[in-house]
């Protein structure tokens, strides 16, 4: 890497590397200042590659291994952990919210019910909503 003035400079083989992951076509090699092998780019689009560089040497190493002397190490705190999520399953035990009345539905969702007992294919978006 190379910096003159406002300008960073990147090996281009660098850059294919490092760029790789992002699919749009600003980031194609075609459309970048490429000269002698370098490819000079302004500072946040230099940090944007820093930054997907990053995200990728992490992403690479995870998910991690998990050996019997970290679960020992981390036992209080998994336990504790434990404790406090069945508390909270047992707060959000099954309700029971009696008998729905359909009637007192808002008139999009009798339509999407509806639509639904047609045998019509609800979009994401409205089956979520039900």
């Amino acid at each position: 890497m190379e910096k003159s003035q406002k300008t960073i400079s990147l090996y281009f083989k660098d850059y294919l590397e490092n760029t790789a992951q992002l699919k749009s076509i600003k980031w194609k090699l075609v459309n970048q200042d490429l000269r002698d092998g370098f490819i000079y780019l302004d500072r946040d689009t230099f940090l944007r590659i820093l930054k997907e560089n990053l995200f990728q040497r992490i992403a690479n190493e995870l998910p991690r291994p998990v050996t019997d002397d970290l679960v020992d190490l981390f036992s209080s705190q998994i336990e504790e952990i434990s404790t406090l999520l069945e508390q909270k399953r047992e707060d959000f035990a099954e309700v029971d919210f009696g008998v729905v009345d359909s009637d007192k539905f808002p008139p999009c969702i009798k339509k999407m019910m509806s639509m639904q007992e047609e045998g019509m294919n609800l979009s994401p978006m409205k089956r979520g909503s039900l």
